[in-house]
């Protein structure tokens, strides 16, 4: 199966850090592009999620997925 990049910009009027805070959790994701389903979350020792597989429907069609981290930086300006 081909791999896909998805990259979208948004403007948020909250704290980096509870921005942060939310994209660490696998849940906050089922609502981010087209991802419907998120389980096997893995999070190293800083507790930062770095991985989960992910499911969405297309046109009655079932599409699975791996979303690995390839880069992360806490939270700065």
């Amino acid at each position: 199966m081909p791999s896909a990049t998805f990259e979208h910009e948004v403007k948020i009027s909250k704290p980096q850090t509870t921005i942060w805070d939310a994209l660490q959790e696998p849940d906050t994701w089922t609502r981010l592009g087209p991802v419907q389903e998120v389980w096997d979350p893995q999070l190293n020792d800083e507790g930062v999620l770095i991985g989960y597989q992910w499911a969405t429907s297309i046109g009655g069609q079932r599409y699975e997925g791996t979303a690995t981290t390839v880069e992360y930086a806490d939270p700065s300006r």
